[in-house]
């Protein structure tokens, strides 16, 4: 019986075929750690990604993607960023070891802000490499640039833009925590 429950069980999350410029471009561990917010997710498989981090050597270079889920679909109780380092279990020796450890990941279970709406990262997160990839990035950085400009979408959240203005969502989330650091 247990055999024939397998064949309906949905299907893992792949980034076989991710667009590798757009997932180097998503790197957001420094918005999520001071902002609670990542920045333009790459999409791939149906499902929303962006990168957390990455290593590499020569041409080669590698980046770890977590999934962004919504609320309703993450199982899980979700936290913050700043709450998961500051869990401390006894037995560790520095404030994150409990987010270091966690078998699902650093960031699995945080929630992040993107175009206005609030996600959870799920993981373990999924690595892409790719060889040679210099070229994704040359002689288009300003074409990729000002294409990001033009599509009418912010670059650090993909949250709609109106022309000629600043975001309203990442100012918004920036003065809040503006606020929120000047009343500690």
């Amino acid at each position: 019986m247990n055999s024939q429950l397998g064949l309906f069980a949905p299907a893992a999350p792949t980034v076989e075929n991710i667009d590798l410029a757009k997932a180097f471009a998503s790197y957001s561990a420094d918005v999520i750690a001071e902002h609670g917010r990542v920045r333009k997710p790459v999409s791939c498989g149906g499902d929303l990604w962006v990168s957390t981090g990455g290593s590499g050597c020569g041409a080669r270079r590698n980046a770890q993607l977590y999934r962004l889920v919504s609320l309703a679909e993450f199982d899980g109780e979700p936290t913050t960023y700043r709450e998961k380092i500051s869990i401390v279990n006894e037995g560790d020796e520095y404030a994150g070891d409990y987010a270091r450890n966690d078998p699902d990941g650093f960031y699995h279970g945080m929630t992040v802000k993107s175009g206005g709406s609030t996600y959870v990262l799920c993981g373990p997160p999924q690595t892409v490499a790719g060889d040679d990839i210099a070229p994704l990035f040359a002689d288009d950085a300003d074409d990729e640039e000002e294409e990001e400009l033009c599509d009418g979408l912010c670059p650090d959240c993909g949250a709609e833009l109106e022309a000629g203005s600043n975001c309203a969502v990442c100012n918004e989330e920036d003065e809040e925590e503006q606020d929120n650091d000047d009343e500690k």
